[in-house]
C-alpha cells in the first residue's frame, strides 16, 4: 500500500507549484485570479467614493445623494455574486 502514498508525494510539489503560479498570475487559473482580485479592489474603491459621496457634507445636491443610492446597492448585488475563490485554487 505504499503506493498511493508515494503518488501523494509526488503530486505535492505539483499543488504547491500551482499554487505558486496562481499567486503570481501565471497560467488560466492566474489570470482568472488577478482578474478577480482586481475586481473586488474596484468595487471595494467604489463603495468606498459612494459613501463619501453619499454623506451631507460631500457637496452634492440631496437629490443627487439620493440617486447613487440604488448605485449602492446595485454594485452590492454584483459583488456578491463574484465567486470568492476562482476555480482550480484552495484558498
Amino acid at each position: 500500500m505504499a503506493e498511493p502514498r508515494a503518488a501523494e508525494h509526488h503530486q505535492q510539489p505539483l499543488k504547491t507549484q500551482t499554487q505558486k503560479q496562481v499567486a503570481k498570475g501565471q497560467g488560466t487559473v492566474g489570470q482568472a485570479s488577478l482578474a478577480q482580485q482586481g475586481l473586488l479592489k474596484v468595487a471595494h474603491d467604489t463603495r468606498s467614493v459612494l459613501g463619501v459621496l453619499e454623506t451631507s457634507g460631500s457637496g452634492l445636491s440631496a437629490s443627487a445623494r439620493a440617486d447613487l443610492k440604488p448605485l449602492a446597492s446595485s454594485l452590492q448585488a454584483d459583488v456578491s455574486k463574484l465567486p470568492r475563490n476562482p476555480p482550480g485554487t484552495t484558498r
